[in-house]
């Protein structure tokens, strides 16, 4: 369920942006600082979940495997994270907030 949600974020804005050939259409997208710990290592390109406010950006407490949905509510943004790195307490990150946002 959140993999299909990241997707739709990632590829349908893009899309519905280019096909009514409006800029409104996209994602907002910035920098933040991030808050917390996050020590996996992913081999591919990660979306995390995420509460982005006043420049800071913080997880969402609880699991974050893609069949939990529930915190998503507490949740504005993804920290679109590259492939093998983790992120450490003060780390810069590139935030996309969800559309509506």
């Amino acid at each position: 369920p959140y993999a299909a949600l990241a997707h739709f974020q990632l590829f349908f804005w893009p899309l519905a942006a280019k096909l009514m050939g409006s800029r409104d259409f996209l994602p907002r997208r910035e920098t933040a600082v991030f808050s917390g710990e996050y020590a996996k290592v992913n081999k591919r390109r990660r979306l995390l979940r995420a509460l982005a406010a006043e420049g800071h950006v913080e997880l969402p407490s609880g699991i974050h495997a893609s069949s939990v949905i529930h915190n998503l509510a507490d949740c504005n943004c993804f920290i679109d994270l590259e492939a093998g790195r983790c992120l450490h307490q003060g780390d810069t990150v590139k935030i996309r907030y969800f559309k509506g946002e």
